[in-house]
């Protein structure tokens, strides 16, 4: 076989595959889906919880109902009822917010999710001590 036929038949090879490449090639854009960022393409935008407002309830310096772990995106806002049966201060480390809860009364917290993170509550008191109570997960923006 001549020089020139091996050539040819080599660029008519390349040129077919390229064809195929580019016809066969998937549509990125169709991959993409809702929860990707188009910002940093593979990050999944975090979605805000539809609950924003909670309720905890202590007996005896122990959670016992509502969330273990509340979630919440960057600049949310939250707003988290404490009804205790016993006087004494929750501590939401972090933030360094103190809220005086008074017993068998609803004692809201309401403040905004500024830093990103996770963040212990705890309820510091005459019999509790240090109770941990749960944590905040803050996803970033």
């Amino acid at each position: 076989m001549s020089y020139f036929k091996v050539a040819s038949i080599l660029i008519l090879t390349v040129g077919v595959l390229a064809a195929l490449f580019i016809i066969l090639q998937p549509d990125t854009d169709s991959l993409e889906t809702p929860a990707r960022s188009k910002l940093h393409p593979g990050t999944e935008e975090p979605q805000a919880p539809a609950n924003t407002n909670y309720r905890i309830t202590v007996n005896g310096g122990h959670r016992v109902s509502g969330p273990e772990v509340i979630s919440a995106i960057q600049e949310q806002t939250l707003t988290i009822e404490f009804l205790s049966d016993q006087k004494g201060e929750l501590h939401l480390h972090g933030y360094d917010i103190h809220l005086e809860l008074q017993p068998n009364q609803i004692n809201t917290l309401t403040f905004t999710a500024s830093h990103a993170g996770r963040f212990e509550y705890e309820l510091h008191g005459h019999h509790a001590g240090h109770a941990a109570l749960g944590v905040i997960e803050v996803m970033p923006r």
